[in-house]
């Protein structure tokens, strides 16, 4: 087996502390996952962590970029093009009340809001990535306004709304004795999306 170069070498220990530290969020929380944590269980020290990220912020941040990015790619796949608007907004809302994934990334955002609480440089590096994922979910939003007959005047806004709305009710599904169903997630994504694009008269399932 041919012996992997620095550079290849490096980037594997990337992966190893990423894959790490996606396992330890997502089983101990934001708080509960430190450093020590994924650099034990992608099998190095503390030192090739720091080697590779600033802080564990730094890697949450990482991981939380790429994870909206798929879903962004993910929920594009359903804005219209032949399709009609209710159909795109019924398949991204019924993704949202099933993605076990989705669901579990939505819970550490909330964690992740309230650190940004007690750390206002990173509420800066907060601020700027969630911004990047507002503006691309605003297209999407967007295609389905346009396809509905529409236009939304602060896409934008819109989108976060949308975001704020799906982390609530991720945080109450999660619950031992939650009050609501996932029935119940994809009846509220539906009806608010549909409101949004002025189709709110459509009955819902």
């Amino acid at each position: 087996m041919a012996r992997l170069t620095r550079t290849q070498s490096r980037q594997q220990t990337r992966e190893r502390l990423l894959d790490a530290a996606r396992d330890a969020f997502t089983r101990e929380g934001y708080a509960g996952a430190s450093v020590d944590v994924i650099a034990e269980r992608a099998g190095f020290s503390k030192g090739a962590f720091y080697s590779n990220f600033e802080s564990k912020e730094a890697i949450f941040l990482e991981l939380l970029e790429a994870h909206m990015g798929e879903e962004v790619a993910i929920s594009s796949g359903f804005a219209p093009q032949n399709a009609s608007a209710e159909d795109a907004i019924e398949a991204i809302a019924a993704r949202y009340a099933s993605d076990p994934v989705d669901l579990e990334w939505c819970l550490l955002s909330i964690e992740f809001a309230l650190h940004a609480t007690r750390s206002p440089a990173f509420a800066e590096r907060r601020a700027a990535l969630f911004a990047r994922h507002y503006a691309a979910v605003a297209k999407i939003i967007d295609a389905i306004a346009a396809s509905a007959g529409t236009r939304i005047a602060e896409p934008e806004r819109a989108a976060a709304v949308f975001i704020a709305l799906r982390q609530g009710l991720a945080l109450e599904r999660s619950q031992t004795m939650p009050a609501i169903s996932s029935a119940d997630v994809q009846r509220a994504l539906s009806r608010w999306m549909l409101g949004l694009v002025g189709l709110a008269d459509r009955p819902s399932a």
